[in-house]
């Protein structure tokens, strides 16, 4: 994920999750144990729309508006809301909402990430958390059929159920297939676009139903296998030194002919950030004078 989470949980090693931050999930944990240390104790509230008034001046005050502090005045947003925690009063999202709008409350997400997973065995949660103060709360659930096709080309990746919820209006949780590549932990969408199947939209509102979910989970775990598929496949091509330019040139705009990195002049390359170590790393079989012979 792009940025550092709020509070969070996680099961398993420390080392195995992003910038290493949490709290490590205890045995005999329930989902509402979950729920409370990852930073979701609380509920989501509607308070009234204001319009900041203070630009057209003080004589606006005599009209009934309510004063903001100071010298500004408010102008109350008929049948408009927005979203508010009622522990601390973070406003979690921009976007007003109508008084007809159904809050989904951070309580009823867990239990529906739990029931979710929980219709098939091959995924288990194992990491929830908040981001941007609770604008956003979301959990994962790790995927494993049993027969080791985590391996994509030849490295070890681990695939994740991502559920996201964010208090926008929209009304729906994010069910998205995801890859996180152990190495380097970077994490990749792994589902072909949503029409693919990779990624499941349900709506707030919608009544929890075990057997379509489990054709929304068979879905997206056929998403890891087209993933597997095409990392493999991508593995097994070899770039002639011609194609291999041409890649280079095309999306670095590197031209290996005339480049000192492949034609060994004596253009002195400035290493801002470490940028050229890495690259001399991973291309180093490719650049001249550094490939193994």
């Amino acid at each position: 994920m792009g940025a550092i989470p709020t509070t969070m949980v996680f099961t398993g090693s420390r080392d195995a999750i992003w910038h290493r931050v949490g709290t490590a999930v205890q045995p005999g944990w329930s989902i509402d144990d979950w729920r409370r240390e990852s930073g979701n104790n609380w509920e989501a509230v509607k308070v009234p729309a204001l319009a900041d008034m203070s630009t057209l001046g003080n004589g606006f005050g005599s009209q009934g508006w309510k004063p903001m502090g100071g010298d500004g005045w408010a102008q109350r947003v008929n049948e408009r809301y927005f979203i508010v925690r009622n522990d601390n009063g973070n406003v979690l999202s921009p976007n007003a909402v109508s008084e007809r709008y159904e809050l989904v409350q951070p309580a009823d997400l867990f239990r529906w990430f739990e029931q979710y997973v929980g219709v098939d065995p091959r995924f288990k949660l194992d990491v929830a958390g908040t981001m941007w103060g609770g604008a956003m709360i979301w959990a994962t659930a790790v995927y494993d059929d049993g027969n080791g096709s985590g391996t994509v080309a030849g490295e070890r990746h681990t695939r994740r159920l991502l559920m996201t919820t964010t208090f926008d209006g929209t009304g729906s949780t994010i069910n998205r297939a995801c890859v996180t590549r152990a190495i380097c932990q970077n994490t990749i969408e792994a589902a072909l676009g949503e029409r693919e199947g990779g990624m499941v939209r349900t709506r707030h509102s919608t009544k929890f139903n075990a057997d379509a979910v489990g054709k929304e989970l068979a879905k997206l775990a056929q998403s890891f296998d087209r993933f597997k598929a095409l990392g493999d496949a991508m593995a097994a091509q070899h770039l002639t030194d011609k194609e291999l330019s041409n890649f280079f040139k095309l999306t670095l705009d590197i031209d290996p002919t005339t480049h000192p990195a492949w034609t060994g002049g004596q253009q002195q390359l400035v290493d801002r950030g470490g940028r050229l170590t890495r690259f001399n790393k991973r291309f180093s079989s490719y650049v001249k004078g550094t490939a193994e012979k």
